[in-house]
């Protein structure tokens, strides 16, 4: 991979699938990639975006805030769309407390995010793009019988190149670690 130079808030942190639901996930984002031709990428719960933090910075408080949250089941709630490029069609999430506490505490991750906060929405994303409305319908009917009573796994955080401003194709994982 690629090393780039990092700008000003292009980290984020993610909370990881286990590997089991990380190679379902990644076969459904590969599958509509290929339908969508729209860019893959690594299936994660973004926590928090637009940290400023080296990576170097994140490898020595990564450790605390994994270990302040043991491994946890939650449980998919449908799916949803949304007109935005990075929310055009995801796994909606529902709330639980394991996640609310660990994107409360990315706030006060690093030196903090250059983004102003926003109202935190758990989900998946499985395609990110300007995608017809229809097709999202169309696809959102299809698909959704197959998620109806599914949980997700969750046992892992990373300190992640990513962002708006950077191409899908240049995110990487710098650092990463297993929850408690």
């Amino acid at each position: 991979m690629t090393q780039v130079e990092p700008i000003a808030g292009s980290y984020s942190l993610w909370l990881l699938l286990c590997e089991e639901d990380e190679v379902w996930v990644r076969a459904l984002i590969a599958k509509l990639s290929a339908e969508l031709e729209t860019e893959a990428f690594f299936p994660h719960v973004t926590l928090i975006g637009g940290l400023s933090d080296a990576p170097e910075k994140a490898e020595t408080a990564l450790p605390a805030l994994a270990a302040s949250q043991s491994v946890f089941d939650v449980e998919i709630d449908g799916i949803d769309v949304q007109s935005t490029f990075f929310t055009a069609f995801f796994l909606r999430l529902k709330m639980h407390p394991a996640l609310s506490a660990l994107q409360g505490q990315a706030k006060n991750f690093g030196t903090g995010s250059i983004v102003p906060p926003t109202a935190f929405m758990p989900h998946i994303s499985l395609a990110y793009g300007h995608i017809d409305e229809g097709v999202k319908r169309s696809l959102r009917t299809r698909m959704e019988p197959e998620f109806a009573g599914r949980s997700v796994h969750f046992d892992r955080i990373a300190y992640a190149y990513s962002g708006v401003d950077i191409p899908i194709t240049q995110w990487r994982i710098d650092a990463c670690i297993s929850l408690a």
